[in-house]
């Protein structure tokens, strides 16, 4: 399991001083990319060089108890389905052992030539079929 640890910082939170709901999301997505390098698989050279995108296609997310500026947080990932050419990641909130947040995010994989949907790449196949919990 891949755990991304971070902050909540000041620029994170709406006028009330608790984490705008945004940026949970934002969370999620730094994640996503520090996974990606954790396992080899750089994000910028996807974009750059790969003959594929991955844009998220849908996106949701539950807020359990606010976070305020400070609050330290463990997010961790885990791989939830896997399709021909698609894949859904959900994201765990954690402060102090307690589940604080959720996020769920749907990834397509579309090919960046003509922008249609594209099986997924060998590279990521077997990095999303290792970060899949065994049945």
């Amino acid at each position: 399991m891949f755990i991304y640890n971070t902050q909540v910082h000041l620029k994170d939170t709406d006028a009330t001083g608790v984490l705008y709901f945004a940026q949970q999301f934002s969370m999620a997505l730094k994640t996503w990319e520090s996974f990606l390098a954790y396992s080899g698989l750089s994000l910028g050279e996807i974009l750059e060089t790969a003959d594929f995108l991955m844009p998220i296609v849908h996106a949701e997310a539950d807020y359990k108890a606010p976070l305020r500026v400070g609050d330290r947080i463990e997010i961790d990932i885990a791989v939830e389905k896997i399709g021909t050419t698609s894949f859904s990641t959900s994201f765990r909130l954690m402060k102090e052992g307690s589940l604080v947040g959720t996020v769920k995010l749907v990834h397509v994989t579309v090919s960046k030539v003509n922008k249609e949907p594209t099986p997924l790449p060998k590279s990521l196949l077997v990095l999303l079929r290792q970060a899949a919990p065994t049945p």
